[in-house]
């Protein structure tokens, strides 16, 4: 028969405490309970049923055994477990740490998943042949929707200080590089300032997907070796 080794509610409400400190909504997490084999320094093979918290949104989940604590995401691995030795303390510490890490893993975009879904300026960037110059006139061309672009991006949006500073770099960089590259080599810079932005101002998966999406639009003509001018 297993051991009963879930938790109280005074201990749930404890763990729910944390959670709202960690900034996720709790209505994103859900209790259960499970049984499952577990073998400690000294022991055989044990049998326990555990509460178990899992993140919905992510399914990642922290389970608190009778001798171990194994979540997912862990500290160097994907699933981890520890020996709590029935130390309250260290396991509310090793959850608030897992909370940390849902949170950062939560909240970082899926940039494989963003560009899997706006090919337009992937394949813009790949497939472009022209690296002649661009005119002055495609010069301009390029600072009036890089222009579009940034006002896009920044809309609605309450950046920090820094990362607007980092926008504006970032823009005036592409801006500059156009009067240097030719336009493949432009394109393949152009795309790496935009995925890079993605991770330092940490968008969202909706606005990162929006953000290369616009700039695919935009850029086309760039790959195509036509012009909005002609």
């Amino acid at each position: 028969m297993a051991i009963d080794a879930t938790l109280t509610r005074v201990d749930k409400n404890r763990i729910f405490l944390l959670v709202e400190k960690s900034g996720i909504d709790p209505t994103e997490f859900r209790w259960d309970v499970e049984e499952s084999q577990e073998a400690g320094a000294g022991y055989g093979s044990v049998s326990y049923q555990s509460s178990r918290l899992t993140h919905i949104p992510t399914g990642f989940y922290f389970k608190f055994g009778g001798m171990l604590v194994i979540c997912s995401p862990g500290e160097t691995r994907k699933v981890e477990a520890k020996i709590h030795g029935n130390d309250l303390i260290f396991k509310l510490g090793e959850c608030r740490e897992w909370l940390g890490r849902v949170k950062a893993e939560s909240e970082i975009p899926d940039l494989w998943a963003n560009i899997g879904r706006t090919r337009t300026f992937l394949d813009a960037a790949s497939s472009a042949s022209d690296n002649r110059f661009f005119s002055p006139a495609e010069r301009g061309q390029i600072a009036v929707q890089l222009a579009e672009l940034k006002q896009n991006l920044i809309e609605g949006q309450d950046f920090e200080v820094e990362q607007a500073a980092l926008i504006e770099e970032r823009f005036d960089y592409l801006k500059q590089s156009s009067e240097r590259l030719g336009k493949k080599d432009w394109l393949n810079v152009a795309l790496g300032a935009f995925v890079s932005l993605i991770i330092d101002l940490a968008l969202d998966p909706e606005k990162s997907r929006h953000l290369l999406t616009l700039a695919g639009s935009l850029f086309h003509w760039v790959s195509t070796g036509s012009s909005l001018l002609n």
